[in-house]
């Protein structure tokens, strides 16, 4: 997949319409300085931000100190969530998970790369609300619009999770 700096311009439309050329000022200076993929870093910092000015200035500082920050973040956030609660060490049985969690989080990155409906609290037609895992026997909280992400963070996670609580935050 190419990302191009017209598909930055784009994004930078949808969110700042007024602004553009004062954003892509700011975007450009980065890249300027950024030695990975450019565009592809302006295009995580973009999702992250979700049209918010500040944010969109606290990626940039995260994305010059790390992009990997911003590129896990962006493309592959419920899989962030998922390993930052039970680690990198996985058994093959978490890996395939893993893999699983990553398709869908990659499907959801290029929904809202390509410019389709994309709502971080609805990802998809089968979401019924927000699904809020906790361990209770330790401070760990999973949330997930996705069922099938909360399954999967379920089984990875290899606890005893219960479903607490349910949301009906999505217009069906």
């Amino acid at each position: 997949m190419e990302l191009s700096r017209s598909t930055v311009e784009k994004k930078v439309a949808e969110y700042w319409p007024e602004q553009v050329d004062e954003i892509m000022a700011l975007l450009d200076d980065f890249a300027s300085s950024c030695e990975h993929d450019p565009s592809r870093v302006q295009l995580a910092v973009l999702k992250l931000a979700k049209g918010s000015r500040e944010s969109l200035k606290d990626y940039l500082d995260l994305a010059t100190q790390d992009y990997r920050d911003v590129l896990a973040g962006a493309e592959y956030p419920q899989t962030m969530k998922a390993h930052h609660l039970i680690g990198f060490n996985l058994t093959p049985e978490q890996q395939r998970e893993s893999k699983t969690l990553s398709k869908l989080d990659r499907e959801q990155y290029l929904s809202w790369l390509h410019g389709s409906e994309y709502n971080d609290q609805c990802e998809d037609e089968d979401s019924v609300g927000l699904h809020i895992f906790s361990d209770y026997g330790s401070s760990h909280t999973f949330v997930s619009a996705n069922p099938s992400v909360a399954v999967i963070v379920e089984t990875l996670a290899g606890l005893d999770w219960q479903k607490f609580h349910q949301v009906d935050m999505c217009s069906s």
